[in-house]
């Protein structure tokens, strides 16, 4: 009987161990094809490469949201439109036109629910203007901002920036402009969560912080 509960114990305690093992690089999560520096490098950048036209990424935005309330001091969240496409591209002109009026947090599970709940042509520009003023923006800002040189210089940095990555889809988080993971990688979008959250203290460990 004794020695039953001794394995019954060493059993239970490699499954602790299992369970709270580090990710795996190559399993959970990957280096990126060619890492990029930080904005600041006094910041962890996450960034969410996304697009609204992407289901998955509507169904990550409630809780990527909540889950960067909890980062720490020296990580932020960037949001990173791909405009890979032409439908893309069109709908990154909308981010990046709500993010240059400042509109971003107040609107963008918004934008989410307009394209895949309403079904919406947000792609379009006279559809995502009268949306936009719906949501309480004046038309003539958010015509200039979405057909300006800043959101033009955006949309080229997001298809630089992707194609430095090596992203083959989103929604997909990557870390310090080095590592990156996703729910196909982690499981699901809880665990690419979690995986980021091991992520951002890998890079600050490589950066000589604690």
């Amino acid at each position: 009987m004794k020695q039953i509960k001794f394995l019954l114990l060493a059993l239970l305690s490699c499954v602790a161990l299992v369970a709270h093992a580090d990710p795996k690089l190559g399993v959970e999560y990957s280096v990126v094809s060619q890492p990029q520096p930080p904005a600041d490098p006094k910041k962890i950048e996450v960034t969410e490469v996304f697009s609204y036209a992407c289901p998955h990424c509507a169904h990550l935005e409630p809780e990527i949201a909540k889950w960067s309330k909890t980062l720490p001091k020296d990580a932020v969240l960037v949001r990173l439109h791909a405009a890979t496409n032409p439908t893309w591209a069109a709908l990154a002109k909308l981010f990046y036109a709500l993010e240059s009026l400042g509109e971003i947090e107040r609107l963008n599970g918004d934008a989410f629910n307009a394209f895949h709940g309403k079904d919406l042509k947000l792609q379009e520009e006279k559809v995502a203007t009268e949306w936009a003023s719906k949501m309480g923006i004046d038309a003539k800002k958010f015509t200039d901002a979405y057909n300006s040189f800043g959101v033009q210089s955006k949309i080229a940095r997001s298809k630089q920036l992707t194609g430095a990555y090596g992203i083959n889809g989103v929604p997909t988080i990557v870390v310090g402009g080095k590592y990156q993971t996703s729910a196909s990688q982690a499981g699901s979008h809880e665990a690419a969560l979690k995986v980021t959250d091991y992520l951002i203290t890998l890079v600050r460990h490589e950066r000589g912080g604690k």
